[in-house]
């Protein structure tokens, strides 16, 4: 058994990731008085944002949405930080270009 505490890291490619996959186990680790650190690899603004994916479709190529995409990706950013802040994750780290945030 692991002397306590310990520090555990998860890394989620899209920004719901960790706390879909392990929400629960991290959220057990940090009662048991364990460190969690979530690194959240991209915005998944692209893939993930569904009013934005419906206006391009509904749109199709008359809609840019290269102007949206850093607002949308700090909005998921943003959602994440807010879900792990929850659990009681306090380090929670975005992708290289945005900044580590400790709530």
């Amino acid at each position: 058994m692991a002397s306590r505490p310990i520090h555990i890291m998860i890394v989620g490619t899209h920004p719901a990731d960790v706390i879909d996959q392990a929400g629960g186990t991290l959220a057990h680790h940090i009662e048991q008085g364990d460190q969690v650190t979530a690194v959240i690899v991209t915005t998944g603004a692209r893939s993930h944002h569904w009013k934005l994916i419906d206006q391009k479709r509904k749109q199709q190529e008359a809609l840019d949405v290269e102007p949206l995409i850093e607002k949308v990706s700090r909005e998921k950013l943003e959602e994440s930080w807010r879900a792990c802040a929850v659990l009681g994750i306090t380090d929670v780290r975005g992708s290289a270009s945005q900044t580590t945030t400790s709530w």
